[in-house]
């Protein structure tokens, strides 16, 4: 019903009245009162709307017999100091339908559809038939030849471009498709606007609506669907406009909302606009268009000798990128090479691309280092192959180094640079260690010694007990293993990174190991183990 006849009413069915029609029985609710359906969590609340009238198969029935009753007047009489009753109501439908014959009226509450949509619109033709002569639409539809003429006009011209700022109608930001229906409906065209579903009708209806305000019109919205008739009033009160609209149904207060809204305008008297700020913004809007328009412009100029413009470069690119197997190299290629590769439409690069795959020179290997290697002019190269070169000579001999080092040592040797950098490491503070203790500080854990030479708080803090008597023991037997001459500040300090130092070699030697320095290391140390 909805697409064929718009949105119908819902109305409260007070009491059932049944009368005879001839021989036929008619049944229909007596007495309609508008309620809206309000959702509240989980439940629906009912709100009763203003006004009543009689169902419209019983109001007619009664005109057939020369009355004329109205559904006010049955709400007033059953209205008291009370609220609404009813029973009363039921009392005065019985008093006014009485010349109905054998009628008789149930007293029951039934919420539903009983009126038909356009209803209303056929009533109100029924009582002035002639009032559809003032629409020139409605003379046409009915084969008026003179309004016809009048209405034959053409379609006007799309205008695809941006309109500047200072002469656009309308309000929000429109498409330039949105702003030729604007501007249609603006000169009083009786047009009918397209808009594919799903898409922002709200805007256009909005933009209308504002036109027609600011050039001094008013304008009816008659939506079939309440959705429709909320999206239009939101976007307007969106953009501060919500006071060029009176939102007028059958549900709300309307004339305490309207009295309250223009109470509030008259006694409102700060500027409507700051047009000092609408300029400003209206000049930032057409700079913006102006160098989008350049740059759209630009993408599409023809480019030199080559005869194509970036946008169909970019177009090719994607096509040829986004299929299986698409191209992934990064090599660029300037101006001067690729005239040269069309010049032949390409057929001596693929040449040449040909004999490269026949030598094997395009040949390598997935997980080759080299696979990801990029090279894009003849100094990288050339510095490459130096560093290759260079490489070449000094890694057998880096290879060996290490082997003898680990061998010595009695660890893994290492099998990438970052490991062997690790084991430097390692053997760097080692020997930072020897500078200040004799080399058997490794051959047991130092953790004792730690927590001996700790301050009182810091063992306090780690929650360790320790005698005095232990402690003394073990506090000499770290002194004792501090080389001679060495002066020693914080001797705690010193013993957590002789411990870190020998954790270290652990995790990579085993627990049952303790540190040695490589030959070549142990050259820097003299006679009595220390540094020379």
């Amino acid at each position: 019903m909805r697409p064929s006849h718009g949105t119908g009413p819902i109305h409260l069915g007070i009491g059932t009245a049944s009368w005879r029609n001839g021989t036929d029985a008619v049944t229909v609710p007596a007495l309609l009162r508008p309620v809206r359906l309000v959702r509240r969590d989980d439940d629906v609340l009912i709100a009763l709307g203003r006004g009543g009238l009689l169902a419209p198969e019983l109001a007619e029935a009664l005109r057939s017999h020369g009355l004329d009753v109205d559904g006010d007047t049955i709400l007033a009489q059953a209205s008291g100091a009370h609220g609404f009753s009813s029973s009363q109501a039921m009392a005065a439908l019985r008093d006014a339908c009485a010349a109905l014959p054998r009628f008789e009226v149930r007293d029951d509450l039934v919420i539903g559809l009983f009126c038909h949509p356009a209803g209303a619109l056929a009533a109100s033709l029924a009582e002035d038939v002639t009032a559809l002569e003032d629409s020139q639409v409605i003379r046409a539809l009915a084969g008026d030849q003179d309004a016809r003429n009048d209405l034959r006009s053409e379609a006007p011209v799309p205008n695809p471009a941006d309109r500047d700022p200072w002469a656009e109608k309308g309000v929000g930001d429109l498409i330039p498709s949105q702003q030729d229906a604007v501007e249609a409906a603006s000169d009083g065209r009786s047009v009918f606007i397209d808009i594919p579903a799903h898409s922002d009708d709200a805007s256009v209806v909005a933009a209308i609506l504002a036109d027609a305000a600011a050039t001094g019109r008013s304008v009816l919205h008659v939506s079939t669907s309440p959705s429709r008739s909320i999206a239009a009033y939101t976007r307007l009160a969106d953009l501060g406009l919500a006071d060029i609209v009176a939102n007028i149904d059958g549900y709300s207060d309307a004339r305490k909302t309207l009295a309250a809204r223009v109470s509030a305008a008259m006694e409102d008297t700060s500027p409507v606009v700051d047009q000092a700020s609408v300029d400003e913004m209206r000049a930032r809007l057409r700079q913006v268009r102006g160098q989008l328009a350049s740059y759209a412009a630009a993408l599409h100029q023809p480019y030199g000798r080559f005869g194509v413009c970036a946008a169909d470069a970019l177009r090719a690119l994607t096509d040829l990128t986004s299929g299986e197997n698409a191209p992934t190299t990064r090599v660029r290629l300037d101006e001067k090479t690729l005239y040269e590769i069309a010049v032949d439409q390409g057929e001596s690069a693929r040449a040449l691309l040909r004999e490269a795959l026949a030598s094997g020179t395009l040949k390598g290997s997935a997980s080759s280092a080299w696979g990801n290697a990029v090279l894009t002019s003849d100094e990288q190269a050339s510095d490459v192959l130096l560093r290759v070169d260079r490489l070449s000579k000094t890694l057998p001999e880096l290879r060996v180094h290490i082997a003898a080092v680990a061998g010595e040592a009695g660890i893994k040797p290492a099998g990438t640079l970052a490991q062997w950098d690790r084991q430097l490491a390692m053997f760097d503070g080692i020997a930072d260690v020897l500078d200040v203790f004799l080399p058997r500080v490794f051959e047991r854990s130092a953790a004792d010694m730690v927590i001996a030479t700790a301050p009182k708080q810091w063992r306090k803090d780690h929650d360790i007990s320790m005698g005095r008597s232990e402690r003394n023991r073990l506090v000499k037997q770290a002194q004792d293993l501090v080389r001679p001459g060495v002066h020693v500040p914080d001797l705690h300090r010193a013993l957590i990174r002789v411990q870190e130092r020998r954790d270290a070699w652990c995790a990579v030697c085993g627990d049952d190991s303790w540190p040695i320095l490589p030959r070549e290391d142990r050259r820097d140390f003299g006679p009595d183990g220390r540094r020379a």
